[in-house]
């Protein structure tokens, strides 16, 4: 027995073998009797007693119909769900604390036989149930959409694994599962809030900039002689009355306004859990400041101690910094990581500052503290939808009513 695990595991190493038995768990038919089921065979035993007992060949004869009912049954089951063709359909990102669809096409590619009441049950990495879908009939050969909505209660990578094509077809008596690996992710970013009138609190001073250079703006840069050639529209006549002669105007050049977004990200070794919650929510309100400036026509930048995200007022660069902080995580304080430094020294500087951060590397009119933000979590908690709960992979779980 030993020489024979030994050479099992010369040829599949240990990782390959424990992710083998785990494809085998996940993939072996589940069932489980419904209420319905114990009833039809505790009437099916009882008539079976009371045929070998009475010698009644009417008994006999209802006795061995029954039992052809659960042959049946499992027969229309089996062919219900086999050949199905089932694709899981993820929207690339969500977002944190707002409802996302997931959608599922069913392709039954019997010729004869139509799949009917189907249940498709989404679980993530470990077991725990994400959602559910409804199929009420598939025809042979069609193919049909179905989905379910789903609020992540928290930020990051969401990984998920398997399905489970759930049916009480044909007569309830059976809940039957098929598991189906479907591995696939999905990234949940952080939710971002209204927050202008916190800035506006924080004084954080976001006025206009001007640039010193010459170029094709709005602003007034300086004049000059007229030169052949230049366009008339750039002639300021007033000047050029007054001086009798020809005098153009320079303009300054449009330059975006720049904003430097820190979030110090470095914590202690070991916090605890209302310093964690802190640290959750001092992500969304980095992602909220983010927005917020990129709407005031901001180009900006967002530094942590994990690195960088550079300048741009692009539409996409948002998600590009939201998609940074979703994947945020604290750094030990005891590597002595350091904050990179503002790419532009001219650029408004704002931090965002928890009690166990508060750093101070921003002036004292540019930090916006989590504390201050608190309270608008929590109203808006309160109304996001209720996030999904998920729950261990065992059959109590078809009974879920998120299956229902």
């Amino acid at each position: 027995m030993q020489k024979w695990r030994q050479q099992l595991e010369s040829t599949f190493p240990i990782p390959q073998l424990r992710e083998l038995q785990r494809t085998i768990q996940e993939q072996s038919f589940r069932f489980r009797i419904t209420l319905e089921g114990i009833l039809f065979v505790v009437v099916t035993l009882a008539i079976g007693l009371a045929a070998m007992n009475t010698g009644a060949q009417l008994l006999f004869l209802v006795f061995s119909m029954m039992c052809a009912f659960w042959v049946f049954s499992a027969i229309l089951a089996d062919a219900s769900m086999r050949r199905l063709q089932i694709k899981r359909h993820l929207p690339r990102e969500a977002v944190m604390l707002e409802p996302a669809i997931v959608r599922f096409s069913v392709t039954n590619t019997k010729k004869r036989w139509a799949s009917s009441s189907l249940r498709i049950a989404d679980y993530l990495e470990g077991e725990r149930l994400l959602g559910a879908a409804f199929v009420s009939q598939v025809n042979p050969g069609e193919t049909v959409e179905t989905s379910y909505q789903v609020v992540f209660p928290n930020r990051g990578r969401y990984k998920l694994r398997t399905i489970h094509v759930i049916s009480h077809y044909p007569f309830g008596w059976i809940k039957r599962a098929f598991p189906r690996l479907l591995p696939a992710e999905i990234l949940v970013l952080p939710s971002t809030l209204s927050i202008t009138t916190l800035l506006e609190n924080a004084q954080v001073d976001l006025g206009d900039m001007g640039s010193p250079r010459k170029g094709r703006g709005t602003g007034l840069h300086t004049t000059r002689n007229y030169v052949p050639g230049e366009s008339i529209r750039d002639v300021h006549w007033k000047l050029s009355a007054r001086s009798n002669k020809l005098i153009v105007r320079e303009y300054e050049n449009e330059e975006f306004k720049r904003a430097s977004v820190i979030f110090d990200n470095r914590l202690p070794a070991k916090v605890d859990a209302e310093a964690a919650s802190r640290f959750e929510a001092a992500i969304t309100l980095t992602a909220s400041v983010l927005k917020e400036l990129i709407q005031r026509g901001f180009q900006v930048e967002l530094i942590t101690a994990s690195g960088r995200v550079g300048f741009d007022q692009r539409p996409n660069h948002l998600n590009r910094c939201l998609r940074s902080l979703a994947l945020l995580e604290s750094v030990p304080l005891e590597t002595g990581t350091k904050l990179p430094s503002p790419g532009d020294r001219s650029a408004v500087v704002v931090q965002v500052e928890t009690p166990e951060n508060a750093s101070g590397l921003a002036p004292q009119g540019t930090r916006v503290n989590v504390m201050q933000f608190l309270p608008i979590l929590e109203e808006a908690l309160q109304k996001a939808p209720s996030a999904t709960s998920g729950k261990p992979l065992t059959m109590e779980t078809m009974e879920s009513p998120a299956l229902a």
